[in-house]
């Protein structure tokens, strides 16, 4: 025999095991109701609970992992002051040679516009004559809060400012510039 309702075989039941519907044996009995087991949901809330801080940390991993990269890709110079309206005009009036002291003891420091410079120091160690003359040539940064100028040379890595040397630069009541290397006064020279 098949239920009516929902056509599943029923074996001699009051009603059917499928929807639970009468069959019409003994009918006055109540249908009996059985439940299925199920799962219980798992509430939307719950999985969004653990959702959100594994959100935050990939996303605060992947901030340190860009600034890892960046640092690593990027080599930082001691050397980049932020370029002041000081610093540009300092740029402007250092431009050409300077000197201290004469060939037989003393030094040329050349700035070019180019950021770049060439210094000769002449050492005399006998008292009678130059024994010794030295060339650097490199790049110039421009510390405008310390007053100083941050010689590179091109043949050195100037992770630190130790690599440098440094010309200390004034201004004088007048407006013109005034630099000092190794506690000289240079004159510029035309």
């Amino acid at each position: 025999m098949y239920c009516s309702e929902c056509g599943a075989k029923i074996d001699g039941a009051k009603f059917c095991p499928n929807c639970g519907t009468p069959t019409g044996k003994n009918s006055d009995a109540s249908p009996r109701v059985t439940k299925k087991e199920t799962k219980p949901l798992k509430n939307k809330t719950e999985k969004k609970k653990w959702s959100m801080p594994i959100v935050i940390a990939a996303v605060v991993l992947l901030v340190i992992i860009v600034i890892l990269i960046y640092n690593l890709i990027r080599k930082d110079s001691p050397f980049d002051f932020p370029s002041t309206e000081e610093s540009v005009e300092v740029t402007k009036d250092i431009q050409g040679k300077w000197v201290y002291g004469t060939t037989a003891d003393g030094c040329i420091l050349t700035f070019e516009s180019s950021n770049e410079f060439e210094l000769i120091q002449y050492i005399d160690t006998d008292g009678v004559s130059s024994d010794t003359k030295f060339t650097t040539t490199g790049t110039y940064a421009i510390d405008s809060e310390k007053d100083i100028i941050y010689l590179i040379p091109e043949d050195k890595d100037a992770d630190e400012l130790d690599d440098a040397e440094d010309v200390i630069y004034d201004y004088d009541s007048d407006g013109s510039v005034t630099l000092y290397f190794d506690g000289n006064l240079l004159k510029a020279i035309q």
